[in-house]
């Protein structure tokens, strides 16, 4: 798959098939991604010595609409302790918010890494940095107005970190694209944002 797009910041990111080398081109030097094999190698040419876990890539997840499939797709993935292995994974959302979705899913033997900020990671966990503190009920398959508020304040934080390149790429949870409209957010979906 190769997937090539151009951010406000004027950083380039191309990706390459899964035999190939592949590199992000920034301001501030060259990121090259290798992918050989299905292991996933990132370098920094700007970084010295890098220890093997800050080479790690650095994924950023909006949580999408609180009340919609999001968390439960992101809590079921990072269950799978591969995932860890191959990268370091930032859930901008709210822990008091994954942990009613961990209850509804019925999982015990997992929780979120509790960041102040993203410099703090825990490299062997997914991390999850609180973006808000309101405390909210989730109202599982029913969109809100405030779960498309705290959907946008997810997106928000998480594209102002990677245009600044706290983090090397951004997924997107699934979003309501009519309750997350407001004045802020006038776009079909997301991936216009």
């Amino acid at each position: 798959y190769t997937h090539s797009d151009q951010f406000n910041t004027g950083t380039s990111i191309g990706f390459c098939n899964h035999r190939y080398s592949c590199a992000k081109v920034d301001t501030f030097g060259v990121t090259k991604v290798r992918i050989d094999r299905g292991i996933l190698s990132c370098f920094d040419t700007n970084r010295k010595k890098m220890s093997k876990q800050s080479e790690k890539v650095r994924v950023g997840i909006s949580c999408g609409d609180l009340n919609g499939i999001g968390h439960e797709v992101i809590i079921k993935t990072c269950i799978d302790q591969r995932i860890c292995e191959l990268c370091t994974v930032f859930l901008y959302g709210s822990s008091k918010v994954s942990a009613q979705h961990r209850k509804a899913l019925d999982v015990r033997d997992f929780s979120f890494n509790i960041i102040p900020a993203i410099d703090e990671p825990n490299f062997k966990r997914p991390n999850i940095i609180n973006v808000w503190d309101d405390d909210i009920e989730v109202k599982l398959g029913t969109p809100t107005p405030e779960s498309g508020k705290f959907a946008l304040k997810s997106l928000q934080v998480a594209a102002k970190d990677l245009k600044e390149g706290r983090i090397d790429v951004l997924v997107t949870a699934p979003i309501d694209k009519q309750n997350i409209q407001s004045d802020e957010f006038k776009f079909p979906g997301h991936t216009e944002y």
